[in-house]
């Protein structure tokens, strides 16, 4: 009776070792069914920002790249002139593009680099830049988040609006000339004026008419929500207007959700902070600081009460050893995989066998390729 219950013990085993191991099996090989080989890097380093200007893209990595905001395939990228210094931020209105420019001081005592002045310029063409002014990088100032520079980044060119936060308080730009005046703060997240935490900002409607202006020590500016964050890189915001249709809803993140607002409402939990969103017709693609995931959209805009499974190589490659610091969905009313998306990955430490330099930079996601894939 014994040696029966104990071969039916190790057959029980073997099953469920069998079960386990052919379940381990199908989610390896389904990751390399979608693993892709992987294009020559054209760009890389920290990439911050991917925006809108006139009739291109830009993105910097210490310099500027443009390309046509048609181009959808690789190896299109333009490098552009810019300003001596590293650029590490950018931001685009109707009528200008604007950098943010790190120099950098040498501590003799300590034999290191520190932080120095941020400088910004401006440009009308995107390639000929012109000084707006010097921005003190203050003793105490640890990271560069007490000087965000942010824009609306909106797909139609009139709803392009872009700003500054500097110590505190938030400034529209308008060109080459520093605003005489700052914005009014607030104190809440997703309103219609900033906080001295504001890191991001949307074009929405408020349903009034009207432009920028001041009233005795009130300044504001109209249809702009704005949204806070603790990172200087967050562009955790976007919308659903097209090239043709104001936008009715905005998504934002706030720490590890993705709210959203207008004709619709709700809040929708991505596992990782947010950092960059990309939305699509049928998805949000999420950057967080643990990799890219993926929210499905309801028909009426909606987000899904959690997360799905990526149906691209997205997860394998915008993987959880990232951070996304950046995204840009080029035409919300295309499905995901119908739609041209960029995305930036970044991580901190030495790098490892499952965190690499090499996937340090630009990614993208073009239908006619059908995986994302270096830049």
């Amino acid at each position: 009776m014994m040696k029966k219950i104990k071969a039916i013990s190790i057959a029980t085993i073997i099953t469920s070792t069998l079960v386990l191991f052919t379940g381990c099996q199908d989610v390896i090989f389904w990751n390399i069914r979608k693993e892709v080989a992987l294009k020559d890097a054209t760009i890389i380093g920290d990439v911050n920002s991917i925006v809108r200007f006139q009739n291109d893209i830009y993105i910097q990595n210490g310099n500027v790249y443009r390309k046509d905001q048609y181009a959808s395939s690789y190896n299109e990228w333009e490098k552009v002139s810019s300003p001596t210094g590293h650029v590490f931020k950018l931001a685009a209105d109707s009528n200008y593009i604007y950098c943010l420019v790190a120099k950098q001081k040498e501590d003799e005592n300590n034999g290191v680099n520190t932080g120095s002045d941020r400088i910004l310029y401006a440009s009308s063409d995107g390639s000929s830049w012109t000084k707006v002014k010097s921005l003190d990088f203050k003793t105490g100032w640890a990271n560069s988040n007490k000087i965000v520079l942010f824009c609306t980044n909106a797909i139609q060119s009139a709803h392009r609006k872009a700003f500054i936060r500097y110590d505190s308080k938030v400034y529209e730009l308008n060109g080459t000339s520093w605003p005489t005046q700052a914005l009014t703060l607030g104190s809440s997240n997703a309103a219609s004026k900033p906080t001295d935490t504001t890191t991001t900002c949307v074009w929405f409607s408020s349903g009034s008419s009207g432009s920028s202006g001041s009233s005795g020590t009130e300044v504001t500016v109209s249809d702009i929500l704005f949204f806070n964050g603790t990172s200087s890189y967050c562009t955790g915001a976007t919308t659903n207007e097209t090239a043709t249709a104001d936008p009715t809803v905005y998504y934002y993140g706030d720490d590890s959700k993705v709210k959203f607002g207008g004709a619709v409402s709700g809040s929708t939990s991505a596992g990782n902070s947010v950092l960059s969103l990309g939305l699509t017709r049928d998805a949000m693609i999420v950057g967080t600081d643990g990799g890219a995931a993926r929210i499905p959209v309801y028909s009426n805009w909606a987000l899904a009460s959690s997360t799905g499974t990526f149906d691209t190589n997205a997860d394998s490659t915008l993987s959880q050893q990232y951070m996304i610091n950046a995204m840009l969905s080029m035409d919300p009313t295309k499905n995901e995989k119908d739609a041209v998306i960029y995305a930036s990955s970044t991580f901190t430490g030495t790098g490892s066998d499952s965190a690499q330099f090499s996937h340090i930079g630009l990614w993208s996601y073009y239908p006619s390729r059908g995986n994302w894939n270096r830049e």
